[in-house]
């Protein structure tokens, strides 16, 4: 490996989003750590993006192109190549062609792989209206409060059924990946590919995580954007990009987006506390009066069968 860069920023595309991808590029181009490499990996990409990338990696020789025929899946296998035989930074990072990343995204997450093997920001998705979700986003997974992947109980959740930390928000060092059984590979049926692989990464035994509770991309997930999302990505991502090279718009964001995190934090602080006040109440009305706990439970139980058994039938 070239020990020269410090990050390769691996950008996986497909299909015609070659307007995406100049912005998202450029996005990376524009890091305070200007020690990197971008890998564009095509997965069926159109002549357009083709154009485009190349376009871009004329004038900057830090873009390296490599354009693979449609996968069956989402070009994995592709990707996993790459990292074993291609990557020259110290770091990997990803960004899906759709999403920007904050100027010091490579430069933060860097440091904090200094000493550890994984590491991510913290993760906010965009609306299309703008507005910044956090927990909101993370409800619709199943998973309540803010993710940070440094807490144990949170690693073995994200082994067990996936991650809500987007692609885009977390790194890893090259090292640490090339000790991995497998790497990039197609997921199991129910998985996302970047779930996979990060449940990869933590699941093993020697790996170590770090965790930036300050946002380091924007994420403009799919998921509110309906069947034609590329169609408002392709309206968005330019503004958002205008916005990003504003005089202080990444400390703005940041500030309203931390602010919003400590918020929801707090709120589920105090919604497990309501639930422990109840658990505590429980237990202590169990252990003054056993038999009238049990009894008020059956009483409850025989209650509602008997309602179902009286509800009138059609």
């Amino acid at each position: 490996m070239n020990g020269e860069l410090e990050a390769s920023v691996l950008i996986p595309t497909t299909g015609d989003r070659g307007d995406l991808l100049r912005c998202s590029i450029a996005s990376v181009l524009r890091q305070t750590e200007n020690r990197l490499e971008v890998l564009v990996v095509g997965d069926g990409m159109s002549s357009n993006s083709r154009g485009a990338i190349e376009d871009m990696a004329h004038s900057d020789h830090r873009i390296r192109l490599f354009d693979f025929p449609k996968h069956e899946n989402r070009g994995e296998p592709n990707r996993h190549y790459i990292l074993l035989h291609e990557a020259r930074g110290r770091n990997i990072f990803y960004l899906c062609d759709r999403n920007l990343l904050l100027p010091d995204h490579v430069e933060r997450l860097g440091r904090l792989l200094k000493d550890a093997d994984v590491a991510h920001g913290l993760m906010v998705a965009i609306r299309p209206d703008g507005q910044p979700v956090i927990a909101d986003y993370s409800g619709i997974f199943g998973f309540r409060g803010v993710p940070d992947l440094a807490k144990a109980w949170q690693r073995r959740l994200t082994v067990k059924r996936g991650s809500v930390v987007p692609l885009s928000s977390w790194g890893h060092t090259l090292r640490f990946y090339r000790k991995l059984p497998r790497g990039w590979e197609p997921p199991p049926a129910g998985w996302f590919s970047d779930q996979h692989m990060l449940a990869q990464l933590l699941a093993h035994p020697g790996c170590k995580v770090a965790s930036t509770m300050v946002p380091t991309a924007l994420n403009f997930q799919k998921l509110w954007r309906g069947q034609d999302a590329v169609t408002v990505w392709r309206q968005e991502l330019p503004l958002w990009f205008k916005r990003l090279n504003e005089p202080h718009f990444a400390e703005q964001f940041r500030e309203t987006v931390m602010e919003k995190a400590i918020v929801e934090q707090q709120t589920q602080i105090d919604d497990q506390q309501t639930q422990i006040d109840q658990l505590a109440t429980t237990i202590r009305f169990f252990h003054r009066y056993p038999l009238r706990y049990v009894s008020s439970k059956l009483k409850a139980k025989l209650k509602s069968q008997i309602k179902v058994r009286l509800k009138p039938r059609n």
